[in-house]
């Protein structure tokens, strides 16, 4: 299987929407040092086999996967009017269509274009919502309330999809 575009948003380092695209070759990674290199590596992993650090996501679902700014800047709204929604992490992979991904072809991607590949997604899931209002009006949240979170990993067909933490 031939990675042909990686795509990683709100995951450790990378806040904003980051893209690299990948030869059918060699592809080499190089930058200073907390740049990213392991964390793209970490992306491909984590989009490829639901595991961080050896184990299943979905059993160990941390604030520390997403990015730090993200985080801090989330918990700081929650003393404001304008709060801002729980942050959500996001890698997709896209990969070269041959007869052994083909399968896997869909648009539920974030281009929503014609694409072979799978989205890992860990993000607030609304079925929580007046839990997590309570939460909210009970106050002093200090830390990313993980555990209002789901995991969808999503291929076509699906891989994984749901809280079964």
């Amino acid at each position: 299987m031939v990675i042909t575009r990686l795509i990683i948003e709100g995951f450790k380092g990378f806040k904003d929407r980051f893209c690299i695209e990948f030869n059918e070759s060699v592809n080499i990674i190089v930058g200073d040092n907390e740049a990213g290199k392991s964390t793209i590596l970490e992306a491909i992993n984590l989009g490829l086999t639901g595991l961080y650090a050896g184990k299943p996501v979905k059993n160990n679902i941390s604030q520390y996967l997403f990015n730090d700014q993200l985080v801090k800047e989330y918990l700081d709204s929650l003393t404001t009017a304008a709060r801002l929604p729980p942050p959500a992490l996001f890698v997709e992979l896209h990969f070269q269509k041959t007869p052994d991904t083909a399968f896997m072809e869909g648009d539920g991607n974030c281009q929503k274009s014609s694409s072979v590949g799978v989205v890992f997604k860990i993000k607030f899931n609304e079925d929580y919502k007046a839990a997590y209002e309570a939460l909210l009006k009970a106050g002093d949240i200090r830390t990313l309330p993980i555990e209002y979170y789901d995991i969808e990993w999503k291929g076509n067909p699906p891989i994984f999809n749901g809280g079964d933490k």
